[in-house]
């Protein structure tokens, strides 16, 4: 939401005569924050889906890094996101009444409930570890 924001309203800004998605700088910013985007939705997408696949108990053990990597992720693109869309948008990203102002305000808030990206990193190697040690054991008993 905060890229689509940024993304419209710098196809009505005009700056130097030129709408502002005419600036190489404005277009790279705002395209390294939708790849972000993009990769952060088909993450999320594919680990709904093996959870929808998976049997539950198999799902549990299997996916706990993936979705404690996802989370965090998740939350780095929405920092990433809302700071390229404020300053994107100038003065009106930092005001009252864009969304881009009050998530970029709100981001730690929304992030760090379900965890700090520190935590779920470490969460994510362990469960990493303990699966290529389980992976390795039992293939040097063949």
């Amino acid at each position: 939401m905060c890229v689509n924001e940024a993304l419209r309203w710098s196809l009505r800004r005009r700056t130097f005569g030129v709408p502002l998605t005419s600036h190489g700088v404005i277009r790279s910013s705002l395209a390294q924050a939708l790849r972000s985007v993009e990769a952060s939705q088909s993450l999320i997408e594919n680990l709904t889906y093996q959870l929808m696949v998976m049997p539950p108990h198999v799902a549990l053990r299997a996916l706990i890094g993936p979705i404690a990597l996802a989370k965090g992720f998740a939350s780095t693109t929405l920092e990433e996101a809302a700071r390229v869309a404020t300053k994107v948008m100038g003065s009106k990203g930092y005001t009252q009444g864009s969304l881009s102002e009050r998530l970029a305000r709100d981001v730690r808030a929304i992030s760090i409930p379900a965890g700090s990206d520190e935590i779920l990193a470490d969460l994510a190697i362990r469960m990493a570890v303990r699966d290529a040690h389980l992976t390795s054991r039992s293939t040097s008993m063949l």
